[in-house]
């Protein structure tokens, strides 16, 4: 949903529901945001800014306050974290979120979004490298890290975009263990000099509930763009494949450093 002028006092803070998407702006300096939601008692959520990522110029402040202007929680602002909140409320009642320009400068152009979720047990993925490569028959190894919240059973992995018939290894990240060395085995009708861009999917059972992530290459995106605080998203997650021709040794591992 997109912010209601006049919305930069709290009296006139705009009205959202949970979970939900905002888009605003700081049309003017020292312009600020109020919005106002309804939160159950211990209900957790999550508050994701994003401004430069999305090629926006600003970078966002956001803290929540109960309606009495006692201050509840600040965003946690470092590396590429464009303001994140992860908040759990003691008591049901009204809240208020508040979200200004880091340096109280405003244009425009000044454009953010905030992501508001229920925060759920699950697990994001990474890999260090955004490209491997290997002989028609042969294999490539890549390394797939977890980072786990509250949830601590087995993750299995699976390749996306290559089609049938890729033998897998060591695609599932065990029980409390945050890494494997996933192995894949090419088919035949993989000729030499082709090219082909797969992701890597894990997917598991959290509570009674299917999970899925794609792994992130961001890791590897910011080696590739080392001047650029936010890489390009439309990158994130597409891992590049070649197909090379047969040689000695051409079994082995490629892809590593």
């Amino acid at each position: 949903m997109a912010e209601i002028e006049p919305n930069d006092e709290p009296e006139s803070a705009t009205k959202i529901l949970v979970p939900s998407v905002i888009n605003g702006r700081f049309a003017k300096p020292k312009d600020r945001d109020y919005y106002e939601f309804e939160a159950s008692k211990d209900q957790r959520l999550v508050f994701s800014g994003k401004t430069r990522s999305l090629g926006s110029p600003c970078d966002l402040f956001m803290r929540l306050f109960k309606t009495d202007g006692t201050q509840v929680a600040e965003a946690n602002i470092d590396g590429a974290n464009e303001g994140t909140i992860t908040n759990t409320f003691k008591a049901a009642g009204i809240y208020r979120l508040l979200v200004e320009e880091l340096n109280r400068s405003g244009a425009l152009d000044f454009a953010y979004r905030v992501e508001i979720e229920h925060y759920e047990p699950g697990f994001t993925l990474s890999v260090e490298t955004d490209k491997v490569e290997a002989a028609s028959g042969g294999t490539f190894e890549i390394k797939v890290t977890a980072a786990r919240r509250e949830f601590d059973g087995p993750i299995t992995l699976s390749l996306d975009g290559l089609g049938a018939g890729i033998a897998e290894e060591n695609n599932t990240i065990p029980e409390k263990k945050n890494e494997t060395t996933l192995k894949a085995r090419l088919p035949a009708r993989f000729e030499p000099g082709h090219m082909e861009n797969f992701k890597i999917v894990g997917k598991a059972k959290v509570g009674d509930a299917d999970f899925e992530a794609t792994a992130s290459t961001m890791p590897a995106l910011k080696k590739l763009f080392p001047l650029l605080r936010y890489p390009p998203v439309e990158l994130d997650g597409l891992v590049a494949l070649g197909t090379k021709s047969s040689a000695p040794n051409a079994d082995k591992t490629s892809g590593r450093e």
